[in-house]
């Protein structure tokens, strides 16, 4: 490419790629150009002569131009030279993701004249555009990588949960654990796994893999060494341990620690930190308790966390008993790796399989629900949810009467059902949603005793004031603009049909104070007389507006679509009746069939628009309507108040809702 694409390198001697595979590489792959019928040669890997060029661009992380001067340059430096001395030279480095992946290099030594800036800076674009295409195939290669990690890694839960539906849960984790030892001689010689319980204060021993033949792994190890130390190479042997597990002697089986004692801050520091830890033969006996040593002996011992996600599950102890070697830190990264995979399987296993019990437990339960008293029934709830290790018993009770009934029975059948609890029971209580989703809490401590204060969210102080002076100022405005189209209104009201130009109708405000909420008259002079039974929607919910109301006038229906009939509602907001944004005025029959939670929405002035009014408007059955009027409330700031105000302008425009 830089021969091909460059005419200034025609006559160019050597065209070299270093390309550096990871750090500390002495290596580069080196192609000679020939100068006389312009051939290129097969690659080969060469020595990185250090300290050279290649790895002076390296250092310095920046491409370098040298058009003359190359052996000067060298010497100032302290440089050693590569074949014949070059009497041009520039280099640039690769990089990916941010770190230099290998340097392209040209040097000329047969043409008469230097290398120009001109052409150093055509090299170096060049060389930018290799290291894009570096870039993409290296995110390629990644994503496959990714792509079949995950299907190694699938592959793997499947025959570790398999084997642990055939065999129990300690074959699963002697399948990992021989795959982190025997498969792979990582130094380990014998390892041992252990799992929390009552929150860390316990190790309960689950499985061990003893003694065994390590001549074919130390093979394997010292033939290649990076080829072993691969991610995909442990899935594979774990996917294999699962199918075909070695025959390995459980040398660790049901054994309890007890980390309150004396002697395990290794074990504990592990649990808490999720780091692993590494205790050298020489200080085995100080840092270990003395059980263990005498169990186990004195080795090169390390003690690797089992992460399940974010969660550190349990501990695996592994150690040295044959090379007489320190444990390598790399060994232990991956077989950290490995074991979390391990973890999480064993994690999603127990889910699994937990949800298929209680799923048959609960049929069973419901199956009877029906014969037995209340108190039989939770009786035997407790009972199924403590058959199923390791969960929580979880009861979901009302804030209601019959739901302080409930929790006194549920208290009472503990003594039945719950008095082979070893372990933590959890009881959550939920409240009626609408009793308390619409009200601020706060805790509070008398003396000792927490206490959850309530309080009805009100405009008070600050918030009310910046709101009058809103409503006022912006009202003010919007009434100087529309002036004449008021008027005009009143006049077209009068010539479209007898009677008053108003309409005037009481309505329910802040903190239930009765008013008369002013409109432009769309209907005729007796509507209210005529009014008719409201109609039910599918559910069966009261609908108390229809698009073919036959009171409507025809000017009066024009006004409704267009919304210019809440126009007057300007003069109850200068009157403080109203203010520009707020729940809808309800008629006084429908508040008065409010239920408790629903006069929560009179705890602030009702508005022109408002959140139902951007939220479909008519469209919406009434007990909707305050459901998103408390939305409001619970929200409210000035800022939601200028969205719903520029909302409102769309809504208007569009003729959404309205009829």
């Amino acid at each position: 490419s830089v021969r091909s694409e460059l005419g200034g390198f025609t006559n160019a001697h050597n065209f070299i790629a270093a390309l550096v595979e990871e750090e500390g590489s002495q290596r580069y792959l080196h192609y000679r150009v020939r100068y006389e019928d312009d051939r290129l040669q097969p690659p080969s890997w060469r020595p990185l002569s250090e300290p050279g060029l290649l790895a002076h661009v390296i250092a310095r992380n920046e491409p370098l131009f040298l058009p003359d001067g190359v052996e000067e340059y060298r010497a100032e430096h302290g440089l050693r030279a590569f074949g014949k001395p070059a009497r041009s030279w520039m280099g640039a480095p690769l990089r990916v993701k941010g770190k230099v992946f290998g340097v392209i290099a040209v040097e000329n030594n047969h043409r008469a004249k230097a290398y120009t800036r001109g052409e150093f800076e055509q090299f170096v674009a060049l060389v930018e555009h290799v290291q894009g295409a570096l870039q993409v195939a290296r995110l390629e290669e990644e994503q496959e990588q990714n792509v079949r990690r995950l299907c190694l890694l699938q592959r793997a839960s499947e025959e570790m949960m398999r084997l642990a539906d055939e065999r129990g849960e300690e074959a699963l984790w002697l399948a990992a654990l021989t795959a982190a030892t025997a498969n792979y001689g990582l130094q380990f010689n014998r390892a041992a796994l252990f799992l929390a319980k009552d929150g860390g204060a316990r190790l309960i021993g689950r499985a061990g893999v003893g003694h065994f033949d390590r001549a074919e792994a130390r093979e394997a190890w010292a033939a290649d060494r990076r080829a072993n130390m691969t991610f995909d190479r442990f899935l594979s042997d774990l996917r294999r341990s699962a199918l075909k597990p070695t025959p390995v002697h459980r040398a660790v089986c049901n054994w309890e620690l007890d980390l309150s004692s004396e002697g395990w801050d290794v074990f504990q520091s592990v649990l808490r930190a999720g780091r692993p830890d590494r205790v050298p033969a020489a200080r085995a006996a100080q840092r270990l308790p003395g059980p263990f040593v005498e169990r186990f002996g004195v080795h090169d011992y390390a003690v690797v966390p089992l992460r399940a996600g974010s969660r550190v599950i349990g501990l695996a102890v592994v150690d040295n008993a044959h090379d007489g070697k320190p444990i390598r830190r790399l060994a232990l990264d991956y077989l950290e790796s490995l074991l979390a995979h391990a973890a999480l399987t064993y994690e999603d296993y127990r889910q699994r399989k937990a949800h298929e019990r209680l799923n048959r437990l609960t049929c069973e339960v419901l199956s009877h629900a029906g014969r037995q008293s209340l108190k039989d029934t939770l009786t035997e709830i407790c009972e199924v949810a403590l058959e199923v290790s390791g969960v929580d018993c979880a009861s979901i009770v009302p804030a209601s009467e019959a739901g302080l009934k409930f929790t006194y029975e549920l208290e009472h059948a503990g003594s039945a059902g719950w008095q082979r609890v070893t372990e933590p029971v959890r009881v959550r209580l939920v409240p009626d949603y609408f009793r308390l989703v619409f009200v601020q809490s706060s805790v509070e401590m008398l003396g000792d005793l927490p206490l959850i204060g309530l309080r009805e969210p009100r405009l008070s102080g600050l918030a009310w004031a910046v709101k009058r002076v809103f409503d006022v100022v912006v009202t003010l405005i919007l009434l100087v603009l529309s002036a004449p189209l008021l008027l005009l209104i009143a006049v077209l009201i009068k010539l479209d049909s007898p009677g008053p130009v108003l309409f005037k109708q009481r309505r329910v405000g802040e903190n239930g104070r009765l008013f008369d909420m002013y409109k432009f008259r769309t209907m005729v002079p007796d509507a209210e007389a005529r009014r008719p039974a409201p109609r039910l929607d599918a559910q069966g919910r009261p609908v108390h507006k229809h698009a073919d109301d036959e009171r409507v006038t025809r000017l009066g229906r024009f006004l409704r679509r267009a919304s210019l009939d809440e126009l007057p509602q300007f003069f109850n907001v200068l009157k403080g009746e109203m203010s520009l944004v707020g729940p809808r005025p309800e008629q006084q029959f429908i508040v008065e069939a409010y239920e408790p939670w629903q006069r929560q929405r009179l705890a602030v002035p009702p508005g022109i628009t408002g959140w139902w009014q951007v939220n479909g408007r008519g469209d919406q059955p009434m007990h909707l309507n305050t459901h998103l009027d408390l939305y409001y409330i619970r929200n409210y700031s000035l800022w939601l108040d200028l969205v719903i105000l520029w909302r409102t302008i769309g809504v208007v425009i569009r003729r959404q809702g309205a009829f």
